[in-house]
């Protein structure tokens, strides 16, 4: 399992920069605003029923979107997931926190059916100094298949 939380990061329009793209270099490309983020998580063969921690929100963030993929090793199994993001202001355990989108999320991995753009939620203003977690709730058939998750949260700052 491997985890990064990263600021969203660009270059300049004329894509002429020398250097890392980090903090400042979004600033200076983005026009001084640093109010949109994004947030990734990638799970490699994420378990039936496990908490992981995805952020901690340094100030208070509005979620404008959601995407997530499923990746799989076999589709013969319609290996799908059951995934649910919370967030909550004490160290986050199983099934505790405020949910993103009541009862969470589902990917079926059935034909063309791989993935989700999610941009409406019952829950989007995140508070600061809120631990926000990725809970997985089920996996569809095909104990053994590999899969990966990956979980991207476009952000603004509220």
């Amino acid at each position: 399992m491997s985890e990064c939380n990263t600021i969203v990061q660009t270059v300049p329009e004329d894509n002429n920069f020398d250097g890392p793209v980090t903090a400042e270099a979004f600033y200076m490309s983005s026009g001084g605003d640093l109010s949109a983020i994004t947030r990734n998580l990638t799970l490699q063969n994420p378990a039936r029923r496990e908490v992981i921690t995805f952020f901690s929100a340094e100030a208070n963030f509005r979620v404008t979107r959601m995407r997530a993929i499923l990746r799989a090793d076999d589709n013969y199994f319609y290996p799908g997931i059951d995934f649910s993001l919370r967030f909550n202001q004490n160290f986050p355990s199983m099934g505790s926190g405020t949910e993103l989108t009541s009862g969470g999320f589902s990917i079926d991995f059935y034909p063309n059916e791989a993935s989700l753009d999610v941009s409406t939620f019952t829950n989007s203003i995140i508070p600061k100094n809120s631990w926000v977690t990725l809970e997985t709730l089920a996996l569809g058939e095909g104990e053994g298949v590999e899969r990966e998750l990956a979980v991207s949260l476009f952000l603004e700052r509220s």
